[in-house]
């Protein structure tokens, strides 16, 4: 993370004021050129979002921000947060700004692993978590879908809608970009600071999120999302059923406990104990 953001977000926020849309474009300019992801963005723009405050295009290389909303946001969903001194709200209220926008450029790393024939656990993953853009990408001159119903076709775009908070991609982009705030946290103030302690247990509160029980079974959000993925005819035209199924039967087996760390466990969202589960939610401060 380099100088040049730290020290544009600290001076915005010690005027007491949030980052414009200005500010938010420069933020963006010094991280994509910090990530070597210039070919991964081509056009950022401020527009109304319905239920987001921004959303990444992999396809048109697209970042859309709904910055007015994002601002409100900010300050209605953090305004029972309190520091010490006051000046630490409104830099708090920045940062979320900045973790939204890491957040996206997640998504581009992503996308750019997922692009790659890496065979490493992480990337298969997002490989078949992006089949459906990977393969629009290839055939987006072609008639990709007249192999499939379009009531299939609209299951699977209602799959990854209903199954959003269990999508590995979301899950990991908010883990690492909440990873990559507490960083910045600290590079501003000493750890045992009240600012650093709330970001922790927000980032903490990622890591367990969207682990729950079904039928009487502690289920672990990407196998959920797997075992539904599983059923949807679409994987058929993208070319990732059987991909798919190893995945799941991968991610289901046994040796999972030792070849991953607990840490690797609650970032990619794959099975961990009831006692590995209760011992991270102590962590978590109300």
């Amino acid at each position: 993370m380099t100088d040049e953001l730290r020290r544009l977000v600290w001076d915005v926020s010690s005027k007491n004021r949030m980052l414009n849309d200005r500010e938010i474009v420069k933020l963006l300019d010094i991280e994509i050129r910090e990530r070597d992801l210039n070919e991964y963005l081509k056009d950022i723009c401020f527009l109304e979002l319905q239920g987001a405050n921004a959303c990444y295009h992999p396809v048109e290389k697209q970042l859309i921000i709904d910055a007015k909303n994002m601002r409100n946001n900010m300050d209605l969903q953090f305004s029972h947060v309190n520091f010490w001194p006051i000046e630490k709200v409104k830099l708090y209220h920045n940062l979320m700004i900045v973790q939204t926008l890491f957040h996206e450029i997640e998504h581009m790393e992503q996308y750019r692993k997922a692009q790659l024939k890496l065979s490493d656990y992480e990337s298969r993953l997002l490989r078949l978590c992006y089949s459906a853009t990977l393969y629009y990408e290839r055939h987006c001159k072609e008639e990709i879908f007249e192999n499939i119903s379009k009531e299939g076709v609209l299951s699977y775009f209602d799959f990854e809608s209903d199954y959003y908070m269990e999508d590995p991609r979301e899950r990991m982009a908010q883990i690492r970009s909440h990873q990559q705030i507490l960083k910045l946290i600290r590079s501003f103030y000493k750890e045992s600071a009240d600012i650093y302690q709330h970001e922790k247990n927000e980032l903490n509160f990622e890591r367990i999120h969207g682990y729950k029980f079904i039928n009487d079974e502690f289920v672990a959000p990407t196998i959920a999302f797997l075992s539904e993925m599983e059923r949807k005819e679409a994987l058929k035209i993208f070319k990732a059923d059987m991909e798919c199924k190893k995945l799941l039967n991968e991610s289901l087996r046994d040796s999972i406990w030792q070849t991953s760390s607990l840490e690797e466990r609650l970032l990619f969202g794959l099975p961990i104990h009831m006692e590995e589960y209760y011992e991270e939610s102590k962590k978590l401060v109300f």
